[in-house]
C-alpha cells in the first residue's frame, strides 16, 4: 500500500512477480521502508520523511536503492549483487544471508559508524573518510572487503576481511589510518581488546 505519511518511495520500473513490492511497515515506534522482491532495478529510490525510520531490502537482486536524506538503519536480507547509496544513516548497515552486496554513502563524513556481515558472502564496504575508524563486525561471512578511499592517488583501495565461517564467532575489523592496513579482533573470544592483525 502507498505510504500515508512523509517520506517517498520510488520504483519506476518494479518487478513485481506476484509479491507485494514495498511498504511502510511500523516496528516498535519507528517506521521501516521495505523494499522486496526486486529484480534488475537501478532506480529504486527512497526518501525516509524521518531520522528514525530504517531501509529493509528482502530478496532482491541486481538492483540499486538509493536513500535520501538520513535514516537510522539499513538492512540487506536474503540479497544478491544488490547496492545501497546513502546519504546518512545513523546506526549500522546490516548484510544477512546476502551475496555480492555493496554500501556506499554518498558523503564522505556521514556514513555509517557500524556494519554486520552476517552468513554473507562476496559483500563489500566503502567506508567513508569521516567514519574511518569505524568497525565492521563478520559472522560466517567470506570473501568480504572494505574499500578505504585514499586521497593521494584519489582512488579506493581495497582491503580484503579473513573468511570467518565457524559457527559462535563475531570478528571485528577497524583500518588502521597509520598503519594502512585492517586490525582484526575475535570478540566473541578475547573481547575488544585482543588484536590480531592480518
Amino acid at each position: 500500500f502507498p505510504p500515508t505519511r512523509t517520506g517517498s518511495l520510488s520504483i519506476p520500473r518494479s518487478w513485481f512477480g506476484g509479491k507485494q513490492w514495498y511498504q511502510r511497515r511500523v516496528r516498535g515506534k519507528n517506521f521501516v521502508w521495505t523494499v522486496s522482491n526486486q529484480r534488475s532495478d537501478p532506480t529504486i529510490n527512497v526518501t525516509p520523511g524521518a531520522a528514525r525510520e530504517g531501509v529493509y531490502l528482502l530478496k532482491c537482486s541486481d538492483s540499486v536503492v538509493t536513500i535520501h536524506g538520513t535514516c537510522a538503519r539499513i538492512t540487506f536480507e536474503q540479497c544478491n549483487n544488490c547496492e545501497v547509496v546513502y546519504d546518512s544513516v545513523l546506526s549500522s548497515v546490516e548484510f544477512i544471508k546476502s551475496n555480492g552486496c555493496k554500501s556506499t554513502c554518498n558523503h564522505q563524513a556521514r556514513g555509517a559508524m557500524t556494519h554486520v556481515l552476517d552468513s554473507s558472502v562476496g559483500c563489500s564496504v566503502k567506508l567513508s573518510t569521516g567514519v574511518i575508524a569505524g568497525r565492521v563486525f563478520t559472522a560466517r561471512s567470506k570473501n568480504s572487503s572494505i574499500f578505504v578511499y585514499n586521497a593521494d592517488i584519489q582512488l579506493w583501495e581495497n582491503y580484503p576481511l579473513p573468511d570467518d565461517l565457524e559457527d559462535g564467532h563475531q570478528i571485528s575489523h577497524k583500518f588502521s589510518t597509520r598503519e594502512k592496513r585492517v586490525e582484526t579482533s575475535d570478540v566473541s573470544r578475547e573481547g575488544p581488546s585482543g588484536y590480531i592483525v592480518y
